[in-house]
């Protein structure tokens, strides 16, 4: 299920090129708060995964895999919306961001594998595998967050 603060930015998860495109005619802090509102989204789905994955809500294959796709578009909102120049007031990002793009676009690599191999997990209804696939994803969203997010 969508939160109510993804409507808001609904309309702009067209796709990755359509996204660029708007937010680079916004301005910098509006363009900061679409990222934190995809993170919010995505931050909130996965929550809600880890209840069904360690049985704390009864497995319903279609919420999951649900989940699991509104992940991905998060994923690719709140990526998509790191653009030059955006690492303004309220960003949590730190400026490694932009001084270490290759490092950056590798941490974003990694957290896309870790998710696609979860929504594979997710999709054969192996619930064992998938509390161990949402694992590996949690620690790259850490790993990131350690180099690029601020304390």
């Amino acid at each position: 299920m969508l939160k109510a603060s993804m409507f808001a930015v609904l309309p702009l998860f067209v796709s990755g090129a359509a996204l660029a495109t708007d937010l680079s005619a916004m301005e910098p802090e509006r363009v900061v708060e679409v990222r934190q509102e995809a993170f919010k989204a995505l931050k909130s789905s996965a929550g809600e995964l880890r209840l069904y994955v360690l049985g704390k809500k009864d497995w319903q294959q279609q919420e999951v895999d649900s989940l699991t796709g509104q992940m991905q578009r998060a994923s690719e909102e709140a990526f998509a919306a790191f653009l030059p120049g955006t690492l303004v007031y309220p960003t949590e990002a730190t400026a490694a961001v932009e001084q270490e793009p290759e490092r950056f676009k590798q941490a974003q690599a990694n957290f896309q594998k870790q998710l696609s191999h979860l929504q594979q997990v997710v999709s054969s209804g192996d619930q064992q595998a998938a509390e161990q696939a949402l694992g590996q994803l949690n620690r790259s969203c850490k790993s990131c967050h350690n180099g690029f997010k601020q304390p």
